[in-house]
C-alpha cells in the first residue's frame, strides 16, 4: 500500500514537472511605437525667371529691334536688376551721345561687336534720330557778329561746380549783382531748352558777361552772352568724336 502511494505520488510529481516544462513563456509586452511627427509641407519657391541671354545677330539681320534684342535688351529691359537706363530713357538721348557711349564710353565693349553700319542702325533705332545733329535752333540763337567776342578780363563770377575753389555754393551780393532781400521779388527772365538731351549735369562758369555751359548729351560747349535782354550764343564748340563734356 505504501509502495502504491509512493509510485502514485512520484507519477503525479513527474506529470507536474512535465506540465511545468511545457507551459509556454509569457509573451513580451509590445514595445510602444515611436510617435508619428507630422512633417510640415515643404515651401514651394516660385521658379526664378532667368535674365535672357543675348542672342547673336548676323550681319544680314540688321534691323534695329533685332540688334537691340541681341545686344542691349538683357540689361536695358531689366533695369531693376542692372540699373541700366531703360529703353524710354535711351529714346530721350541724342544720337551723338549714344553713339559715343558705344564707341568710346561705357558701352564700347558692346559696341565693338557691331559693324559701323549696325551701330548706326541701332543708335538711330534707339533715339529715333539720324546721325547728324540738328543745330538749326542754335544757329537761330547766335549773337550778332559784333557781339560774339569773348572778354576774359572780366570778373570771375563762378568758376567751379560749387562757385569757387572752396565749394561754398554761394555768391556775394557783389558777384550776383543783387541782395538777398531782392530775391523775393524776382521773375524768370529767360530759359534755354537743349533738344535731344536727357539730363543736365554741369554748372556754367561765368566770366564777365559770358557763361560757358557744357552739355554732356551732345558733347558741346556753349558760350552764352548774358549782357542783353535775352541770351544769345557767341559760339558753340563741339568736342571731337562727340566726346561727353561733364564739367565746366
Amino acid at each position: 500500500m505504501k509502495k502504491t502511494l509512493l509510485v502514485t505520488a512520484l507519477g503525479c510529481a513527474s506529470m507536474l514537472v512535465l506540465a511545468s516544462c511545457q507551459t509556454p513563456a509569457p509573451a513580451e509586452p509590445a514595445k510602444p511605437s515611436a510617435p508619428v511627427v507630422a512633417q510640415a509641407p515643404a515651401t514651394v519657391q516660385p521658379p526664378q525667371r532667368p535674365t535672357p541671354a543675348p542672342q547673336p545677330v548676323s550681319a544680314s539681320d540688321a534691323s534695329g529691334e533685332a540688334l537691340y534684342q541681341g545686344n542691349c535688351a538683357q540689361c536695358h529691359d531689366h533695369t531693376d536688376q542692372t540699373r541700366a537706363p531703360a529703353r524710354d530713357a535711351l529714346k530721350a538721348m541724342s544720337f551723338q551721345f549714344v553713339n559715343y557711349t558705344l564707341t568710346s564710353g561705357k558701352m564700347k565693349d558692346m559696341g565693338a561687336k557691331l559693324t559701323p553700319e549696325q551701330r548706326g542702325t541701332l543708335v538711330g533705332y534707339l533715339t529715333g534720330r539720324g546721325g547728324q545733329a540738328n543745330d538749326d535752333w542754335a544757329k537761330a540763337a547766335m549773337c550778332a557778329p559784333d557781339k560774339r567776342a569773348v572778354d576774359l578780363s572780366g570778373q570771375v563770377v563762378s568758376s567751379h561746380f560749387g562757385f569757387d575753389r572752396n565749394n561754398t555754393r554761394t555768391l556775394s551780393a557783389k558777384q550776383a549783382g543783387l541782395t538777398k532781400t531782392q530775391l523775393s521779388d524776382m521773375d524768370v527772365a529767360w530759359s534755354i531748352g537743349f533738344p535731344d538731351v536727357a539730363e543736365m549735369r554741369s554748372t556754367g562758369a561765368i566770366i564777365g558777361s559770358t557763361m560757358f555751359f557744357p552739355v554732356a548729351g551732345t558733347g558741346q560747349m556753349y558760350a552764352i552772352d548774358l549782357a542783353g535782354p535775352k541770351p544769345c550764343f557767341k559760339w558753340v564748340y563741339t568736342a571731337p568724336g562727340g566726346a561727353s563734356l561733364r564739367s565746366s
